[in-house]
């Protein structure tokens, strides 16, 4: 009858896989023997083998998931065949409807598995792009520190051609003050701060400024050059430790 064949179908299918399944696995070892060995004369052939060859991994692992799936197709129709033999057996024959019962039955095992493979393939498609989101990220991170390192040098090598072409090594202190140190003042402690403010330039009071030259001072407070007032110094200490000497 109709279920007697549906049976006989389903189980000439598992013998099929099973012989398939183990068809891969024997190909598979010839594979792994071949690339472990090669096929080379030793004599004048040297092959280095790697820890973890590419294609070695990605061989395996396609073979490993064509088993996956094998066999869960296998275990559906098994669950399937169940069904059929406990209908033959006369657990459904009071059932005037047994086959269609159990075909119904075995349908929504079937759609059961369907859901799991396709819920498997979405976590695995998910895992793959949290893994390239994570390596994204990696790269991002690596170029960050680079353009770090990058901007540290530019800046190092700014402040050091300012030093060079005016005169004055400046820093940044307290948020909107400048401390100059002149290039030819006798000592470090030989300052100038200037606080930028609005847009406006001021020079706040030093033991340095203090002694500088009545002339020197008139060019702030007279003709409001800050410019002028720096180039002033600088000519100055210039004078008093290179000329004079």
């Amino acid at each position: 009858d109709a279920l007697a064949a549906e049976e006989k179908s389903w189980k000439r299918q598992i013998r099929l896989l099973e012989t398939e399944i183990r068809k891969m696995g024997d190909e598979n070892m010839v594979l792994r023997k071949k690339l472990g060995q090669g096929d080379y004369d030793k004599a004048t052939t040297k092959v280095l083998h790697f820890s973890a060859n590419p294609l070695t991994t990605a061989a395996r692992n396609k073979k490993k998931k064509e088993a996956e799936r094998m066999k869960l197709k296998i275990q559906t129709l098994e669950a399937k065949l169940a069904i059929f033999e406990d209908a033959m057996a006369g657990k459904t024959a009071n059932d005037p409807n047994a086959v269609t019962s159990a075909r119904i039955r075995a349908e929504k095992i079937e759609a059961v598995q369907q859901k799991k493979r396709e819920m498997d393939s979405e976590i695995a498609k998910w895992r793959g792009e949290a893994e390239r989101m994570r390596r994204d990220a990696s790269e991002g991170s690596k170029r960050l520190n680079r353009l770090k390192e990058v901007f540290k040098r530019k800046v190092s090598e700014f402040r050091e051609a300012c030093y060079r072409m005016t005169g004055y090594k400046i820093e940044l202190i307290d948020g909107d003050k400048y401390r100059l140190r002149p290039m030819y003042a006798p000592t470090q402690d030989d300052d100038i701060i200037i606080h930028f403010h609005q847009g406006q330039l001021s020079v706040l009071a030093t033991d340095f400024v203090s002694r500088l030259d009545k002339s020197v001072s008139q060019l702030l407070t007279e003709f409001h050059s800050v410019p002028a007032f720096l180039g002033q110094i600088t000519l100055d200490l210039f004078t008093q430790t290179t000329i004079a000497k």
